[in-house]
């Protein structure tokens, strides 16, 4: 049985802003603060926490759980690829919320998710002047549905 995190990045993989750019998911929780890891331009999903909502008398749960879809690229004094980059952090955070408002969510083993959206379109986080990368994330949220856990 797949993990959480492995279910959330098939779905993010998903994601044609991604592919359009070029980026692809290297991986899972690889990119937590470690920018000078990140090479040119690679992404990752983190889960960020995962926690009950709901219990209910027959054993099974509502639960969330907050992801970010995490981006390494370059940052520094090029305006255009920094606009760039926050525009196409923008166009996922848009993705998903679409994909929310479509009902289509990640495919689950042991569960059944029937939300998702982004919080907010990105932040950046390790700008690093010095190594001229920057992690962007996109926070997001599903919510999922769990039968006697």
């Amino acid at each position: 049985m797949k993990s959480i995190l492995e279910h959330i990045r098939a779905f993010v993989c998903g994601c044609p802003h991604l592919r359009e750019a070029g980026i692809e998911i290297v991986g899972a929780g690889f990119l937590s603060g470690n920018v000078s890891a990140c090479g040119d331009i690679s992404a990752s999903v983190e889960i960020v926490s995962d926690a009950v909502l709901t219990w209910y008398a027959d054993g099974a749960m509502r639960r969330y759980c907050d992801f970010d879809i995490v981006i390494c690229a370059q940052y520094g004094v090029d305006t255009q690829a920094n606009l760039d980059m926050a525009l196409l952090c923008e166009n996922i955070a848009a993705w998903v919320g679409k994909c929310g408002e479509n009902g289509v969510f990640p495919q689950m083993d042991a569960g059944q998710a029937d939300g998702i959206a982004a919080k907010d379109s990105a932040y950046t986080a390790n700008a690093s002047g010095a190594a001229g990368m920057a992690r962007y994330a996109v926070p997001c949220r599903m919510t999922y549905y769990v039968r006697n856990a």
